[in-house]
């Protein structure tokens, strides 16, 4: 007996050992390839990068270092860290290239190549006299339009790009939220001295394509609208509504029903459902920026010393970011990948502050250093890609590689995401669009640059607006496939 059960104790004891080792075999073989460890084609350990690659035109063919990969996009590739040349090509489209590091155990995101077709196929549609301004609406299938009329008056319009055959109507507005400041003569009057459509400007659509947020120069003074182009009747004037003039308004959810806008040097809550304006949630505010509807990044210039601070507001509480600083700054805010980020910009440096949540204290995480002051700083739609202007000078940050770059563009004019890393420009009256690192240039389609321009909801088309041979402006439409 004695004997028997020693040997149980052994085979248990060499079971769970067995057991043990194969347990910290598994794990070590896992942490050993999420480090980028792999045997090369000679049997040698090398330490590797991951390499994943997708573009606009599925099945394309990617290539590293002039090498096919086994399969097209999407797919993806293990290589040596260092220096690589890739492309993306595929038959009757232009090569999309870079240059690019790999780093040990890091992955490379190459998911983003927009490919061109070699010949490139334009349509004109419609033809809307003396158009003045546009907005696209969030899923990229309605356009709000603004055109003027002989008498100055606005002409208002819902363009619906989401099949094949567009289709506009007219929508109507009451005269009364458009009251005019007009000066107190007959002749004024007679020559609509303040024009209705020379004076709007689209600012934000809602999401379900129904509501437009507006701003209107009333003479000396700025209004705000939200026009209802499925129930025009239940349009506002907020600034009739409220008697408060806004110098900036954000909307603050998809429906336009909550804002939040600057009353002289008041931060204010706007709530339409129930029609109420709050008392000043901040004071002395002189900008602010809004990210997922209830994280406030707002700059305040202090009456005592004229300096400005810079901070966050969330649930109530404002947590300070930077202080003393001499000059308005610039600033965006965004997430990405579990970092929240705040952006200050003043001369020629960038501040990037960072912490892992909104009400945690943020810290200087890096300074960016540009060649020149920057007057825009812009976000892409995922947070990862900052990018700053002045005039015709692009600098661009990768929060993911932590890569800077800098060149320059054609136009002086905001800027413009054709998608989340595509910028859009002009050269003379035709579209231009740039990797947001200024690499894979493409002149593109007619586009007027004060104007929008976008995807179709699908991905295959550009829209963009352009002039007529009759003196009006229509609608062109880009094929970006070799579909017809």
């Amino acid at each position: 007996m004695k004997i028997s059960r020693r040997k149980e104790n052994a085979l248990v004891f060499f079971r769970n050992l067995a057991m043990a080792a194969t347990v910290v075999g598994i794990v070590s073989v896992l942490v050993f390839l999420t480090q980028g460890w792999r045997l090369d084609e000679k049997f040698e350990v090398q330490q590797t990068g991951l390499v994943q690659f997708n573009s606009s035109i599925s099945n394309s063919i990617a290539e590293i270092d002039k090498n096919k990969l086994p399969e097209g996009t999407p797919t993806k590739m293990l290589i040596k860290p260092g220096s690589h040349e890739f492309s993306i090509w595929k038959k009757g489209y232009q090569t999309w290239w870079r240059r690019a590091d790999v780093k040990i155990g890091e992955i490379l995101w190459l998911n983003y190549a927009r490919l061109v077709p070699k010949k490139l196929n334009e349509k004109s549609f419609l033809n809307i006299l003396n158009l003045k301004s546009a907005q696209v609406s969030p899923d990229k299938k309605k356009i709000f339009a603004i055109s003027e009329d002989n008498n100055g008056e606005a002409d208002f319009w819902l363009i619906d790009i989401s099949s094949n055959e567009l289709k506009i109507s007219k929508v109507n507005f009451s005269s009364d939220i458009f009251k005019r400041n007009y000066q107190n003569t007959e002749s004024a009057r007679q020559a609509n001295f303040y024009k209705i459509a020379e004076n709007l400007q689209f600012s934000k659509a809602s999401n379900d394509n129904k509501k437009a947020l507006l701003s209107f120069k009333n003479g000396e003074k700025n209004e705000w609208l939200i026009l209802n182009f499925e129930n025009p009747d239940e349009s506002i004037n907020l600034t009739q509504k409220f008697h408060i003039d806004f110098s900036k308004i954000i909307p603050s959810n998809d429906e336009l029903t909550k804002l939040i806008g600057i009353s002289g040097s008041d931060l204010r809550e706007i709530n339409l459902s129930n029609s109420t304006i709050s008392a000043a949630i901040l004071s002395d505010v002189v900008d602010f920026e809004l990210y997922d509807k209830e994280n406030i990044v707002y700059v305040e210039k202090k009456t005592t010393s004229n300096d400005f601070l810079v901070g966050l507001r969330k649930n109530d509480k404002n947590i300070e970011i930077a202080k003393n600083i001499k000059k308005q700054p610039k600033v965006a805010i965004g997430r990405y990948y579990r970092e929240s980020y705040v952006y200050v910009g003043q001369d020629s440096k960038i501040n990037i502050y960072k912490s892992a949540s909104w009400t945690e204290k943020m810290r200087l995480s890096k300074t960016l250093d540009l060649k020149f002051s920057p007057d825009q700083l812009k976000l892409n739609g995922e947070s990862r890609i900052l990018v700053a202007k002045s005039g015709k000078n692009i600098y661009s940050y990768d929060i993911e590689t932590r890569n800077e770059y800098q060149f320059s563009v054609s136009n002086e004019g905001d800027i413009k995401w054709l998608d989340d890393f595509i910028l859009g420009d002009f050269e003379g009256e035709r579209m231009v669009i740039y990797d947001f690192d200024g690499m894979n240039k493409q002149v593109l389609s007619g586009a007027i640059s004060n104007l929008p321009f976008t995807l179709s909801n699908d991905n295959k088309y550009i829209y963009s607006f352009i002039k007529n041979e009759s003196g009006g402006f229509s609608i062109n439409r880009l094929n970006m496939t070799t579909e017809n």
